[in-house]
């Protein structure tokens, strides 16, 4: 299991690759902000558990079965889908160099 914080929310991956998040609600973080822990939707279709997670100030990403993706706040194009939209589910970095990762972080 793994945790991981950002500014006013927290994200965790369970021992079976499960991502759980919680927030306080002030900056859209995660889908329908809830102060108590809620399961991260659009995980589900993994073909593996997710084995990292990462939190930045208002972003989060994880790895799973050497792919990573990526949701919250995409100012600046930090969340690397190519876009600067808020993103309140799960997105795969679909550029294929990144293909093989097994570890992020987020700043």
């Amino acid at each position: 299991m793994a945790t991981a914080c950002g500014d006013g929310f927290i994200v965790c991956v369970t021992e079976g690759g499960e991502v759980w998040a919680w927030s306080d609600g002030a900056k859209g973080t995660i889908e329908d902000d809830k102060l108590l822990p809620q399961r991260v939707g659009g995980l589900e279709d993994f073909d593996a558990p997710v084995v990292m997670i990462a939190a930045g100030c208002d972003h989060s990403a994880c790895a799973a079965n050497g792919r990573l993706w990526s949701w919250g706040n995409g100012d600046f194009g930090k969340l690397g889908i190519g876009d600067e939209v808020k993103k309140q589910r799960p997105v795969r970095l679909s550029k294929e160099m990144l293909d093989g990762a097994s570890m992020v972080a987020c700043g």
